[in-house]
């Protein structure tokens, strides 16, 4: 395999150019047909993980191929799945473990853009019979963070461009895709200050022939950001692209308020009632700095976004409105990055 350096970063070229996009895996030896299988003696990677999700780990690393031997600076996310096993044993743990690294791979392999964290492929020899995603890295870390050491950033730019890879998903040809975990902590920041889509494990692929792996359990999730399908248990296959847009509204008013959506409620069942009776937060605990018309004009697009039905809500075209919105920012500084652990 060859490799060519496009402004420093490493470019993985496509294994199979001329073969039809694979879309099925029902184990690990399905996964290479998904994407670039990595040497593991290319890798480095660094002891101890830099962020933590619920079902997964990633480290800092470094990949460096003969071909590129100065390398690149990448993430290598693990998941952490019971039983899971890439070494001969329970033919049903390697299929487990094989659609949930799979479900994972087949999106994010086939959704090149801009907007979106390119994927370099994974490693089938790891250790510990653990099968990594590499990533590149965003030294930036996600929006949390990123607004936390840049309480100046251009925050219409980023939800701008947050909007436009939620817009390529939606949009996807043959088959639109659901991203099903949209929070501020799955929205990575470029050294250029640019936004990007990452983190497709829970993510869903609509209409088309059964990948093999779409018997996703209900996603979950994070509380401000679950649509009232998700918090009622939805079977995963009947979510539709609204539950992307629930979560979107919550990320809009955390970046441009600096609070969380319901903030004020610290107790998840009462948060949860508000969610499922179509109750939007309060728009008097969510003072902003801007003109009133832009105010005004900010929650008209945000409201419907937490509509109690799905069908009822903005589709992700629509949400490109808040181009026209601008000048709206935290009230104060103090409270551009909030203590979320949550997002």
């Amino acid at each position: 395999m060859s490799y060519s350096s496009n402004n420093g970063l490493l470019v993985v070229p496509n294994l199979h150019p001329q073969r039809p996009a694979v879309d099925r895996a029902d184990s690990l030896d399905d996964v290479s047909k998904l994407a670039p299988e990595l040497s593991r003696e290319h890798l480095t990677v660094e002891p101890s993980a830099f962020a933590t999700g619920a079902f997964s780990d990633v480290f800092g690393g470094r990949w460096a191929p003969p071909e590129h031997p100065d390398g690149v600076d990448v993430a290598v996310k693990v998941l952490r799945i019971s039983g899971q096993s890439t070494d001969p044993g329970p033919a049903s743990e390697n299929k487990r473990y094989g659609k949930h690294l799979g479900r994972e791979i087949f999106v994010w392999q086939r959704v090149m853009h801009p907007r979106i964290t390119p994927l370099i492929g994974y490693i089938r020899e790891y250790k510990d019979g653990v099968v990594p995603c590499i990533i590149t890295e965003r030294r930036q870390g996600n929006l949390l963070e990123y607004l936390a050491k840049n309480p100046q950033a251009d925050r219409l730019k980023l939800i701008c461009q947050a909007v436009e890879g939620l817009i390529h998903l939606h949009t996807f040809k043959p088959n639109p895709i659901i991203h099903l975990d949209i929070k501020p902590s799955n929205i990575l920041v470029t050294d250029e200050g640019d936004a990007e889509l990452c983190d497709f494990g829970y993510a869903k692929v609509l209409g088309g022939a059964s990948t093999g792996f779409t018997t996703s359990p209900n996603p979950g999730g994070t509380y401000p950001y679950m649509s009232p399908e998700v918090f009622n248990g939805e079977e995963w296959q009947d979510l539709t692209p609204g539950a992307d847009i629930f979560a979107m509204g919550s990320t809009i008013l955390y970046m441009l308020s600096g609070k969380r959506a319901w903030d004020s409620i610290k107790a998840k069942g009462p948060l949860m009632m508000k969610v499922l009776n179509g109750i939007p937060p309060a728009r008097n605990e969510y003072p902003m700095d801007g003109s009133q018309e832009a105010i005004d004009s900010l929650w008209e697009l945000l409201v419907p976004c937490w509509s109690q039905d799905a069908a009822k809500r903005p589709s992700a075209e629509e949400l490109r409105a808040i181009e026209a919105i601008g000048g709206v920012r935290p009230l104060t500084q103090e409270s551009v990055a909030p203590k979320d652990t949550t997002g």
